[in-house]
């Protein structure tokens, strides 16, 4: 019996020892395709970090960032007090704008000779899957860090911001004497936003040791992380089995159907949650004397316009426009581009390819610069005048 139990540990031993060998050589074969995305700098990482344990998450490392601030906000024309100084903020609509991952760059150089002609400051601050609760935490930040005050702000609130509220940022808000003061970010998820793996794989490379080292410690975070991943995950899978009365064992995700489905069907709860974090943003801006004007602007989804679906069950029944309608009605400062309005009076037209073939409805460049960025500015134009 004894024999038996040492045979057997020594046969688990050497299988462990020979499976970690085996992983150890194809890290090290695979070294540049496992660390593609990773900060150049120390300074970088610890940016990056600082600033997403505030605002769940920042922008992606994987776009060219010539300085750190870039991460949060892009300056088009500098901000200067002998200036009316604008920002622009909100998701991915507004992020595109300066974006250097992607083809929007006509529209940032009509804005530049926009600004310069009219004696304007300009930055861009959007940044993927922001809505009102992470855009009054970064206005927090970027007046108080960065010295960043605008006098007007083009605030783009999309459709899919009824989800991220309920769903992504619902149960991560930090509070402290009944105030928001963060929202948790993502850690051993696999989530997109998730950034553990990548700030470890980064802390990793910038100790610089020699490749065989460095491998070596690859793959033990590599082990670590998974494991950790992995007992979360059970840990919570078990975790809402007991609470649910063992009915529900799947883990809540925050993908893009379940964000778009707030759009079809959502509670009266999960209304009103999205107003009050619309209703907080207004009245943050209505408290600050810099700020003159807020310009809301929101922009209807391909499955808002019936034409544009197979079949009305298509047709999403929520419209955030109207919501923000109900929400800034009584604000002194707030005026609200409403772009379906627009469309429906057929002021502006737009036709089903004028969407990109992708899920959020992201416009095109064309339609982009020509209809969506022009009819802001014009908007602009009147605020400052």
């Amino acid at each position: 019996m004894k024999k038996n139990f040492i045979l057997l540990f020594f046969t688990i031993f050497i299988s462990i020892i020979t499976i970690y060998f085996f992983l150890y050589i194809y890290t090290l074969v695979n070294f540049n395709k496992d660390t593609a995305y990773k900060f150049e700098s120390r300074k970088a990482l610890n940016f990056h970090k600082k600033y997403t344990q505030k605002l769940h998450h920042i922008r992606w490392i994987g776009a060219k960032r010539n300085k750190l601030s870039d991460y949060l906000f892009s300056e088009i024309t500098p901000f200067k007090e002998t200036k009316k100084n604008i920002l622009f903020h909100g998701d991915s609509w507004s992020a595109l704008l300066t974006d250097p991952d992607f083809f929007y760059n006509e529209s940032e150089v009509f804005v530049k000779n926009f600004s310069k002609k009219n004696n304007l400051g300009f930055v861009n601050a959007g940044t993927t899957s922001y809505s009102p609760t992470l855009m009054k935490l970064q206005l927090e930040i970027l007046e108080e860090d960065f010295n960043i005050k605008p006098n007007i702000i083009v605030a783009y609130i999309d459709q899919s911001d009824l989800g991220d509220e309920n769903c992504r940022y619902k149960d991560k808000k930090i509070l402290k004497n009944n105030k928001i003061i963060g929202v948790k970010t993502e850690s051993y998820t696999g989530d997109p936003f998730d950034y553990t793996k990548i700030y470890g794989v980064s802390e990793v490379l910038l100790k610089k040791h020699n490749k065989l080292l460095t491998a070596y410690n690859l793959l033990n975070f590599n082990i670590k992380y998974k494991y950790i991943k992995t007992r979360n995950k059970n840990i919570d899978k078990l975790k809402k089995f007991i609470k649910d009365d063992f009915k529900k064992v799947k883990s809540k995700k925050c993908h893009w159907f379940d964000i778009e489905n707030y759009l079809y069907k959502s509670t009266k709860e999960e209304i009103n949650l999205f107003k009050k974090s619309m209703r907080n943003y207004i009245n943050y801006i209505e408290s600050k004397e810099n700020i003159e004007n807020l310009i809301i602007v929101t922009f209807p989804h391909k499955k808002h316009i019936l034409e544009f679906v197979n079949s009305p069950n298509q047709k999403y029944k929520y419209n955030i426009s109207n919501l923000i309608d109900e929400v800034s009605k009584s604000s002194k400062k707030t005026f609200h581009l409403n772009f379906t309005k627009l469309i429906e009076r057929k002021e502006i037209l737009i036709n089903e390819v004028d969407y990109l073939e992708d899920y959020q409805s992201h416009i095109t460049p064309n339609f982009y610069k020509n209809h969506f960025i022009k009819k802001i500015t014009e908007q602009i134009i009147y605020n400052t005048n």
